[in-house]
Formats: C-alpha cells, sequence, structure tokens
C-alpha cells in the first residue's frame, strides 16, 4: 500500500494545438499528497499544464495550479521568426581587440 503523505503523480498527454502559429505538445502533471493539518488529513493537488512548441523547443504556455501559493501563468504573447538584426552582434563602433589579453 502506498503511503498517502507520499502522495501521488500522472502525467498526461494533451496532445498538440496551435499557439501563435506554432504547433505545440502539451502535457499535464497532476501531483496528490495528504498534508497533515491540526491533525487533519488534507489533500492537496497541485496541477502544471505545460505547451512546447515543437519547432523551437520552448515553452509556449505553463500554468501551475498550487493549492497554497495559487494560480500562475508564463505566456509567450509575441514571437518573431524572422532573422534577427546582425548588427546586433557586431562589436561597438571603436572597438579594439587585443589578442594579448585572450588566455591560451
Amino acid at each position: 500500500s502506498q503511503d498517502p503523505k507520499a502522495g501521488s503523480q500522472r502525467v498526461e498527454d494533451l496532445g498538440t494545438r496551435n499557439i501563435l502559429g506554432l504547433q505545440a505538445s502539451g502535457f499535464r502533471i497532476t501531483r496528490s499528497t495528504t498534508t497533515m493539518i491540526a491533525g487533519n488529513s488534507i489533500l492537496l493537488t497541485y496541477v502544471e499544464e505545460t505547451w512546447v512548441s515543437d519547432q523551437y523547443r520552448m515553452v509556449l504556455l505553463d500554468i501551475q495550479d498550487d493549492p497554497i501559493v495559487g494560480k500562475s501563468t508564463y505566456e509567450v504573447t509575441d514571437f518573431n521568426r524572422d532573422e534577427p538584426d546582425a548588427s546586433l552582434f557586431q562589436p561597438p563602433a571603436g572597438y579594439v581587440h587585443d589578442e594579448r589579453t585572450v588566455p591560451q
């Protein structure tokens, strides 16, 4: 028999859905544990739903429902698939690279 204080965990495959024009795969993790509070056994259930872009391997949506701290949501609201401006990767004007300072 499982110790009720140890709890249980269930993982569900939520399939795929489109988020911001990207295909995302989702899963839900449900964790339950019994906690003794003031002599009473109280079942606490934590649920997290996560959606990950299949192409970019990044979390697009994560919803956590925690009975102790409450509900929180992380959501990507804008995603640009274009190449970034190359100037972002150029050294600033006047930058001088001194090979002598680079460890060998």
